[in-house]
Parts: C-alpha cells; structure tokens; sequence
C-alpha cells in the first residue's frame, strides 16, 4: 500500500487514486523514532468496498 501526503499541492494518494476529497482527518503519531503511524478518517460512505 502507497500513501502520499503531497504537502505542496494540498493532495493525497493511496495507491495512485486521488483520494483527497474522501479523507476527512489525518493524524500522525509516531511512537519512536523508527515507527511513524498514519490514520486517515475516511466516511464509509465515500468508501468503495470491495
């Protein structure tokens, strides 16, 4: 799985599909400084599941 934050152009990508207009928080923690963990809130309702 690929995620981009593109910072620059205000975008973000998983797996090369735009989902910026899904994603509705993004939270960034990292617990050292070798594990960083990123969590998009993302409504069902945008979500395609397959």
């Amino acid at each position: 799985m690929n995620l981009l934050i593109d910072s620059t152009r205000n975008k973000i990508s998983l797996n090369d599909v735009d989902i910026t207009d899904s994603v509705k928080e993004i939270s960034i923690k990292a617990e050292d400084k070798k594990t960083t963990f990123v969590v998009l809130a993302i409504p069902t309702e945008n979500v395609d599941m397959k």
